[in-house]
């Protein structure tokens, strides 16, 4: 009983907004811009409208358009690849369960790839090769 009071008070809003002053009308032809450099042809167009299409002059069909069933399975195979990459990207396709076991693995593979924190000799190392560097190097040329 609520969804028709509902829909009929919308419909009803609907139409009073339909039927409203200064509202304009699709059926009425709007306004030539004169500064348009458009505007000569569009009025030319408007003066002599051309006729209506017929059946006749629709194009036939191209020689090489592919058959329904083939148009059908390539939609068909396109909305499977869709559903396909919605359930691999979905909200439930991964988990914070079980993260110590994933820490491990990260850390394992972290270590095959001999990475590991700096020691202190490299630490060293790459600061003094730094103070080298600083060392050696020269301000450019003042612009002239």
């Amino acid at each position: 009983m609520v969804s028709r009071v509902a829909v009929a008070a919308l419909g009803a809003a609907s139409l009073a907004a339909c039927a409203a002053h200064g509202v304009r009308s699709p059926f009425v032809q709007a306004p030539i811009n004169k500064t348009s450099p458009a505007a000569e042809q569009i009025e030319a167009v408007l003066a002599h409208p051309g006729g209506f299409p017929t059946f006749a002059s629709i194009p036939p069909l191209p020689a090489d358009a592919p058959d329904p069933a083939v148009v059908k399975a390539r939609v068909e195979d396109q909305q499977a690849e869709g559903q396909y990459t919605q359930r691999m990207a979905g909200p439930d396709t991964w988990t914070l369960n079980n993260s110590e076991a994933f820490a491990r693995q990260a850390r394992a593979d972290a270590a095959a790839g001999g990475i590991h924190p700096p020691t202190d000799a490299e630490i060293a190392e790459s600061e003094a090769f730094a103070k080298a560097m600083r060392a050696r190097a020269k301000p450019p040329p003042r612009p002239r």
